[in-house]
Order: C-alpha cells, then structure tokens, then sequence
C-alpha cells in the first residue's frame, strides 16, 4: 500500500512540474495496473495554473459539480486551487487507502462537510469507521490526539503558504515492506 500511496505522490508531481492542478485527487480516480503500479486518471477538472503567481493556483468561476468531501478549505471556501489543494486531497487519499475505501466523513450531508472544513472542526479519528477502533492506526492517531486534529493545524501551523508547494517530501518517506497478495 506505501508503493502505491508513493506512486500517487509521483504522479501529482509530475503534474505540478507540468503546472497542472487536478483538482479531483482521490482514489475513484487513480488506476492499478500491472504489478500494483498506481496512475491518477480523470483529467476532466484538471487546470493549469497561473503562471504570474509564485504558487500558481486556479480560481474556481464556474457553477459545477465538484468532489467536496476531498477539497481544501481555501478551495471549499474561496474556490482557489492550488498545488496545495492537491496536497489536501492527497490526505484525504491516504485516509480511503488505510481505511480500505471508507467515503471521506461519513455520515455527514455535504453541506454539514463544507461548514466542518471551512471551521476546521473535527479530529481525522472522528471519521474512522467502527470497525477501525481497535486497530493499530485508530490506536496511533488516538496516541497523539493534538497533533492530528484540524483545529491545532488551524491554530499553530496552518498557513496556506508554509505548506509544502510539491509533494516531493512524500517521496522521501521510508517504504514499508508489506506487501499485499
């Protein structure tokens, strides 16, 4: 699973290198292929980004339907996306991935998800399935319960621009060496 969350990583960095934001990262929209490789797919809300900008980003200006439950607050809000939407989504990615598919804040309408993102209101284990209260990531994310909760990204680190502008450091990350069969 960390070979295909790396191989995800890869493709949005490719993408970025490219100025492309894709701005609908999930996993409906990547596919495997021979040997477990990951692509992302669907290039149908794909922009490229402002190239006046040092961050390059995109403003959203049209009515459409688009993936709320894996868009950055400032997306959400301010529909601007960036490199760093992507990033978010990405997140939301690895949410799908280690709880084997679960639709991101379950339970909740999608109006219920807006009002949650833009306030940022809410722990990552608020929205763990019940079948994942006694596994080793419910576990861990219990361990360190301020250092996953939206609100203390909010208060102590959130900053649109000291976020990372490519998802270059994901690919730096050790590789685990599960393998699925």
């Amino acid at each position: 699973m960390t070979n295909m969350a790396i191989d995800i990583a890869e493709g949005m960095a490719y993408l970025h290198n490219k100025r492309l934001i894709h701005r609908d990262i999930a996993c409906r929209n990547c596919l495997v292929g021979r040997d477990r490789v990951v692509k992302i797919g669907d290039f149908g809300l794909t922009r490229e980004a402002k190239s006046n900008s040092p961050d390059g980003y995109y403003r959203f200006t049209r009515n459409c339907e688009l993936p709320i439950r894996w868009m950055s607050p400032e997306a959400v809000q301010f529909g601007i996306f960036s490199v760093k939407s992507d990033l978010w989504s990405y997140g939301i990615v690895l949410y799908e991935m280690i709880t084997f598919g679960v639709f991101p804040y379950e339970g909740l309408c999608d109006v219920e998800v807006v009002e949650r993102v833009k306030r940022m209101e809410f722990s990552i284990t608020d929205f763990l399935p019940i079948a994942a209260k006694d596994t080793p990531v419910y576990v861990l994310f219990r361990s360190i319960p301020s250092k996953l909760t939206f609100l203390f990204l909010r208060t102590f680190t959130w900053s649109i621009h000291s976020l990372p502008n490519t998802p270059h450091f994901l690919l730096e990350l050790p590789v685990s060496n599960v393998v699925l069969q």
